[in-house]
């Protein structure tokens, strides 16, 4: 098997090459199956419009239409009287039902015979008088549906069909009973009658489409037979939580799912594509490259549609295509995904198109985002300078500024420069100076989307057996962010044409997507929450400083001039003068055509075959210019080969003032596959097997250049550079992966009480070495349906009731082509000869990174869905993680890529769910998830070892790994803690006698001395438990919902504490907290070191805090109108909504958020209009 797959994997010869130009032009037919259990009565349609005519003739029309014979006794069916009946593409049953319930017959099906026969005759003594009761059945759409059969519950003979605009006309004995809607696909519906004489009703689709099939990407599996963990949430649910952000609102749904930003870097950033996200936990081992620690990409793979796509088509995609979503977490959900499925799998089903008259959906969601900045607590101007003048910066010999210049100058009797210093900013502050730096990068936005479906099919061949549907979607959605200039536009077209035959169904998708992104050249919002509120923004004209310092400060008369020689003052520079006057930018542009194909063949009865085919091209161009007049360009220090401005600036050389850097890439992906399922019952069993197999090739290229030298800021064009830059020069790559796979799986029933499902996969690839081109996955898994035993059928209580049990194996394979092959760079030309050098050392020994999951989980839903509980209980073990290996240096290299780590998630999760109200109109629902996950670290490499002995060395020599001066979280490894622990030496405060901080020995021994050697474990960033819980309410046409996030019993290094207040640069903004809560003589009992304590910070437990939140994730309320009052209009919907997201954030640590990009509260305005 091996062998076979190593060969399809090398095969690059013309015939490959041909057969790929053929699949891309030709149909490679796309198949996804259905589960048929509708029986043929309900699923031929029937077409009948007669007035007047007898019966017998109805009965021929019937035959002709679906194939079968009329048998009935003339004798006793009168098979000449006259009758009408008007019906459209409605079910033989409803059609029947509609002809003969009036004339008190009824029919049986025998074989391929209808048998018609007369009702018992009902005596004129017990002959009611009949009422009659008329009304409109509609979908949830507001759509009206022909063919749904109405009878009368007691007396089942007496029975109506909906016409073709949905009317319907009954005549019943009684207002006192109950009318009974049914319909093929529509869950049945007993209606009260209530003494009525017009009701409506709007049936709702058969919980079979979702909540009862699990959709897995390959074949949908019904749910009491489904083995693995799944979470499937449907896309109007979806919508609910957040109409705009797919990933936001998918994780209020499986509190393992987690979208990472470890410390709240990039808030709101419209353009920030999410890099890391994990389902129940890290499982991927850190790297050090370089010197500096680095965590592979983790992020699972996504499935649309039967087709893999990338985390930027999810993160840019219209959420009103979306059908629904379903995250695969265990073995026994993913494995049929092989190496692909460590992470997790995600998969998106979008809206298949619904057939009949062309109908027309809009949705308008129109957003205002407002800045959030509650998380910081910056001081103003007033108390700032309070702050250095408690700091003692004004003094000579001063703790805050103690610099040589400084010590020398207490030596000779002072500088009264630094007094006067203090005078004027005393009197700036009395005039009103106080700018608040925050507020200048940010805006309030508005942003808007748009999103158009038009859908609909038609009938036609023999019968009307044939049809074809489609669907065409448009989409439009410019976004801008709270920083201004940022935004991100994304636009969206697509068509979709489903064509069905009796036994076959063949689907074309082409999509269509533009994403065009701006970074905003206002740069980090870190650099304005450091600016000094004491500093004018602006000179006398208006016009934004380039720097920022006291010698912008006017002339105040009698006032000396100061003078300050050390840093603290020292000038800035003003990021708003960049961003205001010059044109610097950062923007990309990425294109996306995606054409999926397939075929869908129904052989013969429960034997079907799937094929598919996709193509997809994505182009992505990347632009960065850097004005001449940047910052960038400025040397403050000396002027060697530069220029001096008016302003005062050192320039550099002329010709590398300015830079502009070009990057485009492109990948093109074709893949293939197939696979055969058959599904038979007999008696008690129930038995469904799968075969199948998979190609991949993708194909990627990508150049990049980097001009310097323009000759001013408006020449931003590359044609107006002088050179290429001289150190790296125009760059280009390109790379082929091929990659194949083979497939089985076993799923077998008994009495749909005791089932066992059997995966098992082999995966092929390029990317892997050469003695491990191919590896097998496998998982077992068993289900017991307790609910179906005899004795739990007594009671009734127990809707459902099962427990699942799993193992198996899941592969990953994020990594890089460098890690397990010897490349070559090739070097620029010198002295006429070409040059190359080796790029990486080879593993072909590397091994594919495997994890092992186990799960057992429980699940009930109990009086008529009163409760629902889904409990799992996992243990994963990932092996073979890919880490460094410290190799010899006379190798030129000093680590090479190996198999070595191993990596342990374990820990539970649940959702509850309550429906305590479902009557009158009103609907309450309250839930609640959560999740807990602990890691261990079972094994490192030999490199890790090392990392820890040198962060520890650096860390006594004052340096950090990275050379600076000042520390933030420390990472260290030890087996069996986790990867989310928190190092640092363990300290018993502040002694108020001296102001010094006490550490606690590993020894348990209390001393004011740091060392490296004494730290050990104080924290763990991972929560205890954290989900969501909300209340969804709705009455008639209102709806009302609530969602809200909870976390508790993680541990944060809390960077505001050494940032802002102890360890802050007095040349900064500082938190309010340095203010009031630092030690300042003998005696007192402060959280915070003394103003004279200004030597390096050394990671401590004092700055461990704990991480416990509560945020509202999302509030909506909706309205639906009445369709009937919309008809005059050609509208069968029209609902409004208005919802907010992240309305409020509260947390037991009080740190700054969105240093990079600050947070936002959205609200938002919904329409949503069906005609």
């Amino acid at each position: 098997m091996k062998e076979k797959l190593d060969n399809l994997i090398k095969i690059r010869n013309r015939e490959g090459y041909i057969l790929k130009v053929i699949l891309g032009v030709c149909l490679f037919l796309f198949l996804q199956g259905t589960m048929v259990t509708r029986s043929y009565a309900q699923t031929t349609k029937v077409n009948l419009n007669v007035q007047n005519v007898e019966l017998e003739s109805v009965f021929m029309m019937i035959q002709q239409q679906v194939g079968y014979k009329v048998f009935y006794n003339n004798e006793l069916v009168d098979a000449k009287q006259k009758v009408s009946i008007r019906v459209t593409d409605v079910s033989l049953d409803s059609a029947l039902h509609t002809l003969l319930a009036p004339l008190d017959m009824t029919y049986k099906l025998v074989n391929k015979t209808i048998v018609v026969s007369n009702l018992k005759p009902v005596t004129a003594k017990t002959q009611p008088e009949l009422l009659e009761i008329t009304g409109f059945v509609k979908d949830k759409k507001g759509m009206p549906i022909p063919g749904v059969t109405v009878i009368y519950k007691s007396t089942p003979t007496l029975g109506r069909a909906t016409d073709e605009k949905g009317f319907y006309r009954i005549l019943v004995p009684s207002l006192d009973g109950e009318l009974v809607f049914s319909f093929i696909g529509m869950k049945t519906q007993t209606v009260a009658i209530k003494k009525r004489v017009k009701i409506d009703v709007t049936m709702v689709e058969e919980a079979t489409e979702m909540d009862e099939v699990i959709v897995t990407g390959y074949v949908p599996k019904a749910k009491n037979s489904f083995t693995g963990t799944a979470v499937q949430v449907k896309g109007d649910d979806l919508r609910k939580v957040n109409p705009t952000n797919l990933f936001a609102a998918l994780k209020v749904f499986d509190p393992s799912f987690a979208v990472l930003d470890d410390e709240g870097m990039f808030g709101s950033d419209p353009n920030r594509v999410p890099d890391k996200i994990e389902i129940r936990g890290q499982n991927s081992m850190p790297d050090i490259s370089q010197g500096n620690l680095q965590t592979y990409t983790s992020l699972p793979i996504f499935i649309m549609d039967g087709f893999q796509i990338t985390v930027q088509q999810v993160f840019d995609l219209d959420m009103n295509r979306v059908q629904s979503v379903t995250i695969l977490k265990d073995a026994a959900a993913a494995s049929i995904y092989g190496s692909r499925a460590a992470n997790g799998v995600i998969v998106i089903e979008t809206k298949v198109p619904e057939g009949g008259k062309l109908r027309f959906s809009y949705t308008f969601n129109g957003s205002i985002q407002v800045p959030d900045l509650t998380s910081y607590n910056l001081m103003n101007a007033s108390e700032l300078l309070e702050y250095f003048e408690k700091a003692q910066l004004f003094n000579n010999g001063n703790k805050g500024d103690n610099t040589s210049t400084n010590i020398y100058e207490d030596l000779v009797g002072g500088n009264p420069g630094r007094q006067n210093l203090y005078t004027l900013l005393s009197k700036e502050v009395e005039n009103g100076v106080d700018s608040y730096w925050l507020s200048q990068p940010l805006q309030t936005s508005v942003q808007h989307s748009h999103s158009l479906m038009l859908e609909g099919g038609v009938r036609f061949g023999e019968k009307d057996r044939r049809s074809m549907r489609y669907q065409v979607n448009l989409s439009a959605a410019p976004s801008n962010g709270v920083m201004k200039g940022s935004k991100r536009d994304r636009y969206g077209a697509g068509l979709k044409l489903l064509y069905n035959d009796l036994h076959v169904q063949i689907t074309s998708d082409i999509q269509v997507a533009l994403v065009k992104n701006t970074d905003s050249p206002y740069g980090s919002f870190s650099t304005y929450s450091n600016l000094l509120p004491i500093y004018r923004m602006k000179d006398e004209n208006g016009k934004y400083f380039p720097r920022l310092s006291y010698e912008n400060i006017p002339a105040y008369e009698g006032l000396p001039a100061p003078d300050f020689t050390g840093s603290t003052f020292s000038a800035q520079l003003n990021p708003l003068y960049e961003a205001k006057y010059l044109n610097s930018f950062s923007r990309g542009e990425t294109t996306n055509l995606t054409y999926n194909l397939g075929l869908n063949w129904e052989v013969i009865e429960g034997l079907r075959v799937r094929s598919t085919f996709s193509i997809s091209n994505v182009q992505d161009k990347a632009e960065v210019y850097r004005s001449p007049l940047s910052a960038d360009f400025f040397d403050y220090t000396s002027v060697t080969d530069g220029e001096e401005t008016n302003d005062g600036y050192n320039l550099e050389n002329i010709y590398k003032r300015g830079t502009y850097t070009m990057t485009n890439s492109s990948q093109f992906d074709y893949y293939g596959s197939i696979n055969v399922s058959y599904t038979k019952s007999f008696g008690r069993h129930l038995v469904q097997g799968i075969v199948g197999g998979e190609l991949k090739e993708t194909n990627s290229e990508s150049d990049a250049y980097k001009t310097v030298g323009f000759l001013d800021d408006p020449l931003g064009y590359p044609s107006y550079a002088v050179q290429f830059d001289s150190y790296t020069g125009p760059s280009g790559s390109s790379s082929i992966s091929r990659s194949a796979g083979m497939f089985a799986n076993f799923n077998y029933s008994w009495d749909n009480r005791y089932l066992i499902d059997l995966t098992g996969r082999i995966d092929g690839s390029s990317n892997f070495a050469s003695k491990q081109r191919s590896a097998p996955f496998w998982s077992a898994g068993v289900r017991w349906n307790i609910y179906n035993e005899k004795f739990m059928k007594t009671h009734g209580w127990f809707e459902n009731l099962a427990v699942r049990a799993n193992i198996g194996t899941v592969g990953n394979q994020n990594f890089q082509l460098s890690q397990i092959m010897t490349l070559y760079n090739f070097l620029k030309m010198y002295d006429g000869v070409m040059g190359a050098e080796i790029m990486s050392i080879a593993n072909p020994e590397l091994k594919w990174q495997t994890t092992l999951n186990r799960n057992i989980g429980l699940e009930f839903s109990l009086l008529q869905g009163l409760v629902n509980l889904d409990f799992n209980y996992y243990s994963n073990i990932t092996k073979n993680n890919l880490t460094d290996i410290a190799i010899l240096p006379s190798t030129g290299f000093s680590t090479y890529k190996a198999n070595m780590g191993k990596v342990r998630n374990q820990g539970y999760e649940f959702s509850l769910s309550i429906t305590p109200i479902k009557k009158n109109g009103w609907i309450v629902n309250a839930f609640v998830n959560g999740a807990h996950n602990k890691n261990k670290l079972l094994n490192i490499s030999d490199a890790l070892r090392d990392y820890n002995e040198v962060i520890k060395e650096n860390q006594t020599a004052h340096l950090n790994y990275a050379g600076y001066t000042q520390l933030e979280r420390i990472f260290l490894f030890e087996e069996g803690q986790s990867l989310n622990s928190i190092f640092a030496v363990r300290s018993m405060g502040i002694d108020p006698g001296t102001g010094q901080e006490i550490f606690v020995t590993a020894d348990g021994v209390q001393t004011f001395q740091w060392n490296a050697a004494d730290q050990v474990v104080v924290g763990n960033t991972e929560p205890t438990l954290k989900g969501y819980f909300g209340l969804n309410v709705d009455y008639k046409r209102w709806s009302f919902g609530a969602n809200f996030q909870y976390s508790f019993g993680a541990d944060r290094y809390n960077k505001t504490l050494y940032e802002k207040i102890e360890g802050g640069n007095f040349a900064q903004n500082a938190d309010r907290r340095a203010l009031t809560q630092r030690w300042t003589k003998p005696g007192d009992v402060a959280k915070y070191r003394g103003y004279g304590n200004t030597g390096q910070l050394k990671p401590t437990s004092r700055f461990v805090q704990k991480d416990d939140f509560l945020s509202m994730t999302s509030a909506r309320l909706s309205y639906t109108l009445n369709a009937n009052d919309l008809q005059s209009l050609g509208i069968s919907l029209l609902k409004f909504t208005l919802s907010t997201n992240d309305l409020f954030y509260v947390s037991t640590i009080k740190q700054e958020r969105g240093l990079s990009y600050p947070f936002a509260r959205t609200f938002y305005f919904s329409l949503q209009a069906n005609f």
